[in-house]
C-alpha cells in the first residue's frame, strides 16, 4: 500500500518531445522487460516470507506463555530442576517438528531458542535460532557465527582461513584465523587467532564452569571434547572456549558449548532435548 501511495504522489519524467523523422535514441519507445521487476522483487518476497515465518515461531512462543501449566513445565525443564519422572512429562510438551537449544547467559535464567532456518555460505550450513523475546544467535558446526540482542553482539564474523574437522584436532593441534566487528563497543575487523585442540576427560574438572550433568555422565564415553584459545592481533584474550561434540539426531554435531563473546558475556550452550547416543 505503502509503494501504492508513493507511485502516486510521484510524477513522471517529462520526456522531450522528437521532431517528427527523427530517431529517439535516449528514450526507446520499448518498455522495460518483466524480468526486471522480477529480480528487484523475489529477494524482497523472500525476506518477506523469512519474517512471516519467524513471526509465527514468536507468536507460537506467545500463546505457550499463556498456557499455564504447559508452560511451567517448560521453564522447569529449561532450569533443571525436574527429577526424571517430571523430565519426561515436560519433554512432551515439546513439538518435535522444531529444533531447540537451551542457552545460558553467565548470572542470567536460561532461555530456549528454536531453529528458525539454516542459512549457506562457502563454508557450510550456518543455523540461525530465535528466542521468544527476539535474540538471535548464528552458529556453524557449533560456533557462533554472529549474534543480536545480547549484551554483547558480534556481527560479520568473517574466517581467514577456516577452521579444521573436529575429528582432524583429535590427532593433533591446529590454528585458524577470523575477524569480526563487535557492538556495542564498536570494535570492527577485530583478528583473532584460534588454536583448536582436544582435549582429555580428566582435565573437566578444572573448569571454571559447570558442565551439564547429561554429560558429565558420559566423560569417557560417545563424547569428544575440544578447547579453542583465542589470541586477538590487539593483545587483547577472550576466555577459551569449550565444545562437546557427539552424536546427535543421527549426525556428529556439537551438543555443548561455552563460547564467550567478552570477558564478561559467555554464553553456555546444549542442543535440547538432550539425546543418548554417543559417537
Amino acid at each position: 500500500m505503502l509503494l501504492l501511495q508513493l507511485r502516486a504522489k510521484t510524477k513522471p519524467p517529462q520526456v522531450p518531445q522528437v521532431p517528427q523523422g527523427q530517431t529517439n535514441q535516449v528514450y526507446p519507445a520499448k518498455a522495460p522487460s518483466g524480468a526486471f521487476f522480477l529480480l528487484f522483487l523475489f529477494p524482497l518476497m523472500q525476506l518477506l516470507f523469512r519474517c512471516l515465518g519467524m513471526c509465527a515461531i514468536l507468536l507460537v512462543a506467545g500463546c505457550a506463555s499463556r498456557q499455564g501449566p504447559e508452560m511451567q513445565s517448560l521453564v522447569s525443564l529449561v532450569r533443571g530442576d525436574l527429577n526424571t519422572q517430571q523430565l519426561g512429562e515436560a519433554l512432551k510438551n515439546l513439538n518435535p517438528a522444531f529444533r531447540y537449544m537451551r542457552v545460558e547467559l553467565d548470572g542470567a535464567a536460561p532461555a530456549l531458542m528454536v531453529l528458525g532456518y539454516i542459512d549457506q555460505d562457502r563454508h557450510g550450513a550456518v543455523e540461525v535460532w530465535y528466542s521468544a523475546l527476539g535474540e538471535i544467535i548464528r552458529t556453524q558446526n557449533g560456533r557462533i557465527m554472529g549474534t543480536v540482542g545480547l549484551p554483547v553482539d558480534w556481527r560479520a564474523l568473517t574466517y581467514l582461513n577456516p577452521p579444521i574437522a573436529w575429528t582432524d584436532a583429535m590427532a593433533a593441534p591446529a590454528t585458524y584465523q577470523r575477524a569480526r566487528d563487535e557492538l556495542p563497543s564498536y570494535r570492527f575487523g577485530v583478528q583473532e587467532r584460534v588454536t583448536l585442540s582436544a582435549m582429555s576427560p580428566s582435565s573437566l574438572s578444572s573448569l571454571s564452569f559447570e558442565i551439564p550433568v547429561t554429560l558429565r555422565r558420559e566423560w569417557s564415553t560417545g563424547v569428544r571434547w575440544f578447547r579453542e584459545q583465542v589470541d586477538a592481533a590487539d593483545g587483547s584474550h577472550l576466555p577459551d572456549a569449550v565444545f562437546a561434540v557427539a552424536r546427535y539426531r543421527g549426525q556428529a554435531a556439537v551438543v555443548f558449548s561455552r563460547q564467550c563473546l567478552s570477558h564478561k558475556v559467555c554464553l553456555r550452550m546444549q542442543l535440547w532435548p538432550p539425546q543418548e547416543e554417543s559417537l
